[in-house]
């Protein structure tokens, strides 16, 4: 299955779902390897853009949620956040076997 983006109150132009799509794929990529990864992105009354990702896997749930004045700029920082729950997992996940 495909992971998607979902947009939520507004559509974003063609660029944005691309650099989107490619963030999401590179997550997915470093995800653990049974993982579920989700994205969506809404846009509040106030013009401010809330990025979630989520990745569910058999380890847990990773999530992140960042709000910007910019869809990409919300969207990345999710992307570093949710990054760096993986990459401390990855570096204690055989600690304790």
């Amino acid at each position: 299955m495909e992971n998607q983006v979902r947009y939520k109150d507004f559509t974003p132009n063609k660029s944005e779902q691309q650099v989107c799509s490619n963030i999401l794929s590179m997550i997915n990529e470093l995800a653990p390897s049974d993982s579920f990864v989700q994205a969506k992105v809404k846009q509040d009354v106030d013009g401010t853009y809330k990025a979630s990702i989520q990745i569910s896997a058999s380890c847990g749930d990773f999530k992140s949620e960042c709000t910007d004045n910019s869809l990409l700029s919300s969207f990345k920082k999710a992307q570093n956040d949710i990054l760096n729950e993986v990459k401390e997992w990855k570096s204690h996940r055989f600690l304790h076997s």
